[in-house]
């Protein structure tokens, strides 16, 4: 008998969906798409689904990390990383409060 992992359906949905991305990617070359395979699943995991309101990194690391884009413009970056330390220093102190 030959072994079948079982997949969940939300893990077929993602693969289908990142297959179909890498499909329009690489229409032309599309021995290439190794090459393009990190900027896809950023991509996919920076976008705000509907299913949950979140992104994946949202729900997975509970913030969105920096974009290539916040290196070069530091200012950016720097804005957004206090404003997420002064939310986590609120809910923090929230917390406190409530008990």
């Amino acid at each position: 008998m030959t072994f079948h992992p079982q997949i969940d359906g939300e893990t077929e949905v993602v693969n289908k969906m990142i297959a179909h991305i890498q499909c329009m990617y690489n229409f032309e070359n599309p021995c290439t798409w190794d090459e393009n395979l990190p900027y896809v699943q950023y991509s996919y995991n920076s976008y705000l689904h509907n299913s949950t309101d979140h992104s994946p990194f949202q729900l997975g690391l509970g913030f969105y990390p920096l974009c290539p884009i916040d290196v070069v413009i530091p200012f950016v970056a720097i804005q957004l990383h206090l404003a997420h330390v002064q939310a986590k220093f609120d809910r923090d102190n929230n917390f406190i409060e409530c008990i």
